[in-house]
């Protein structure tokens, strides 16, 4: 699946976030080990929510989770680089919130895109749930 950036969004960056590539991030071929890409893009995800009072798994009482992941890889990203994510939303419908991200490196070139599939869970039931209601934080844009 070749995946592009949308042409239409929720809210376009919505929250940025910048880490360190650390050593430990790196594989046997120089650079960051593909797995790590969705780490970081659940840390970032993860440090949008707390800027709010949110964490993934309290969200107005609900959990986040994640049930369709997209990660399209445009250029490898290398130790000591740091890299730089931007998180918008493409889309919310009644059961379903949609992140769009993008990863870049110290020279502002796209190394990653991803598009998350997100449903919310009542912990008690176990259940999906609708995207809960006044999710206001959407239609702010953050700096993390």
């Amino acid at each position: 699946m070749k995946l592009k950036r949308p042409e239409v969004f929720v809210k376009e960056d919505l929250f940025y976030y910048q880490m360190p590539v650390r050593a430990l991030d790196m594989n046997m071929g120089n650079h960051v080990s593909n797995d790590l890409y969705m780490v970081y893009i659940t840390e970032t995800i993860s440090q949008f929510l707390m800027s709010h009072g949110y964490r993934l798994n309290n969200i107005q009482g609900q959990c986040l989770v994640f049930k369709n992941i997209v990660l399209s890889f445009k250029r490898e990203i290398v130790y000591p680089d740091s890299i730089n994510i931007m998180l918008s939303v493409s889309h919310v419908s009644k059961l379903q919130l949609t992140f769009y991200a993008e990863i870049k490196n110290d020279e502002n070139i796209i190394c990653a895109l991803s598009q998350i599939d997100c449903a919310f869970i009542n912990p008690q039931i176990r259940r999906p749930v609708k995207v809960p209601d006044g999710l206001q934080f959407i239609n702010q844009a953050e700096t993390g």
